[in-house]
């Protein structure tokens, strides 16, 4: 019954948010651009976002390794792919880091509890990572410096969660943020290669579009959404209207990027057998 009142949660956030977003654009125009879009730079686009995916499997595998887990590089891939395409795919039955939690202790063994929180501070560092590279994008977009000041209260309160509720695994806080830095700079290199080949340059200032891009990503970590569908349209749509552009293309990019997500995870469906809930062999308990 929860998983049931959480998916139409889910469902009817997406659906509300997407029904706002198409009553305010042109969807015809939206959709000449996606037709012309330039397929060489949306598969450069795919390439970055799934390196963006190996090197998060990396993050993850140094996380782990505080308590213990030496399993090969492979398998903290596999769980990646794997937890893409459970949150995507599943989103009213369990959740992809519910999937990697029940793998990593059948082939670990271990209490939940800890792969819980090195899961959390995987989670936290790519936060704390985004909410770093918005203020970056930020300088660049309004040419004031006063922007990267927002980078102290990030990095202290990392600091300090890290310290206070992350214990077990604060020997690898500080590289799961610089790896948490490379992957969101390689989602931010694919977005730009989505950008080119929308051709949403001629339509505004880059500098704008990946600050959105950076802002729509946390608001997707928002658990109301599936993939971030909705959440990332509704960033684009407010946040040029704001800066009085025309939505269209941001919200084309969002389409975009959610497509590449999509089709990113589709290899995840593969391996469900492999790291789903009956995959992995028993560890010891």
């Amino acid at each position: 019954m929860k998983a049931a009142i959480r998916t139409a949660l889910k469902v009817g956030f997406v659906a509300t948010a997407l029904a706002v977003v198409a009553y305010q654009v042109d969807l015809g125009g939206i959709g000449r651009r996606l037709a012309a879009a330039d397929a060489r730079w949306l598969a450069a686009g795919l390439l970055l976002f799934n390196a963006s995916q190996a090197v998060s499997a990396a993050r993850l595998a140094r996380v782990l390794r505080e308590y213990g887990v030496t399993l090969p590089y492979r398998h903290h891939l596999g769980l990646y792919y794997t937890g893409m395409a459970g949150n995507l795919f599943l989103p009213g039955g369990i959740g992809g880091d519910a999937y990697k939690v029940m793998w990593l202790r059948r082939q670990e063994g271990g209490r939940a509890a800890a792969y819980v929180g090195g899961l959390l501070l995987d989670r936290g560092s790519g936060l704390a990572a985004l909410l770093c590279l918005a203020a970056a994008t930020a300088v660049w977009w309004s040419g004031q410096p006063l922007w990267l000041a927002a980078l102290v209260p990030v990095l202290a309160g990392y600091a300090v969660v890290v310290g206070m509720f992350f214990r077990r695994y604060a020997g690898a806080g500080g590289a799961a943020l610089l790896l948490g830095l490379a992957v969101q700079g390689l989602q931010g290199g694919a977005a730009l290669a989505v950008m080119q080949g929308l051709d949403v340059a001629a339509a505004g200032a880059l500098s704008l579009f990946l600050l959105l891009f950076y802002l729509s990503a946390v608001a997707a970590l928002v658990p109301v959404t599936v993939g971030g569908a909705g959440a990332r349209e509704l960033v684009f749509l407010y946040g040029l209207q704001w800066a009085g552009a025309d939505p269209e293309p941001g919200v084309a990019l969002a389409l975009t990027f959610l497509a590449l997500t999509v089709v990113s995870a589709l290899p995840g469906l593969v391996l469900l057998p492999v790291y789903g809930a009956g995959g992995g062999r028993q560890g010891p308990s």
